[in-house]
């Protein structure tokens, strides 16, 4: 598990603040040319962004969604830019759905290089049935995408990247305790996974405050109030980008992109 610290988010003179610029480089527009990627949460938010991103540098995508009609939505996206993607409906808080989850990505694309664990709700009920529920889909089902995800992995190497959450490093959040240790343990997982190395298989963490996509992040360029909250809670003063969690799956990345 990996952590980078970054230059300052915010430079400029005096007046408006402007946002610091997030490099593209040629060498980056196809970086998952051939290779396959699985995106579990990818219906909507940031894992779809993620699942558009991987899609976009070359990768044939698997859209994992507890709905399937949004999981679909995203992958007939995806196609429709000539991509390859599939849709399949999946609650990996059930490790038999999980399972038949790999077995059809190998299956369709003929193997799995990149796993995204994105999925994680925050879902309000019943104090029990919410932590049990809360705990299973992030932290177990974390736990069950990875676990089946390396048979395949072993075979050619791969990357698994996990998301947490920055509530998981600090403070965390008061009226959402299950949710926070269920991130929490994400990351102590993460960590406990770095043995899988000597299968070349590479497990990183991000945890941020939260995903946006691009139109989010210039956003935030503008929005006065939003800095504010942010730089209240958050070092960097911003929310992260899908570019940032997919270019932890790149084991050749090397450009010190800010990470919150």
């Amino acid at each position: 598990m990996y952590c980078r610290i970054a230059p300052p988010l915010w430079t400029g003179n005096a007046g408006l603040p402007r946002l610091a610029a997030m490099e593209s480089t040629p060498d980056r527009a196809r970086l998952f040319e051939r290779r396959v990627a699985l995106v579990t949460g990818g219906g909507s938010g940031a894992g779809a962004a993620i699942a558009r991103l991987c899609a976009s540098m070359g990768a044939s995508v698997m859209v994992a969604d507890v709905d399937y009609a949004l999981a679909g939505q995203v992958a007939a996206g995806i196609r429709a830019t000539g991509e390859a993607a599939l849709a399949h409906r999946c609650d990996v808080a059930h490790e038999d759905q999980v399972q038949m989850l790999i077995e059809r990505t190998t299956r369709e694309f003929g193997t799995l290089e990149y796993v995204f664990n994105v999925a994680g709700p925050w879902i309000d009920g019943d104090p029990l049935n919410y932590w049990t529920r809360i705990v299973s889909a992030n932290l177990l089902g974390t736990m069950h995408v990875t676990r089946h995800a390396i048979e395949v992995l072993k075979k050619r190497g791969g990357s698994v990247v996990n998301v947490a959450a920055s509530q998981a490093l600090c403070f965390g959040d008061g009226d959402r305790p299950a949710w926070v240790a269920a991130k929490a343990g994400i990351l102590r997982l993460t960590a406990a996974l770095r043995c899988l190395a000597e299968q070349r298989i590479r497990v990183n963490c991000l945890a941020p405050e939260r995903i946006d996509s691009p139109e989010d992040f210039a956003r935030a360029a503008v929005d006065l109030a939003l800095r504010e909250d942010f730089a209240g809670r958050v070092l960097l003063y911003r929310t992260a980008q899908a570019t940032e969690v997919v270019d932890f799956g790149d084991p050749g990345y090397r450009m010190a992109h800010p990470v919150t």
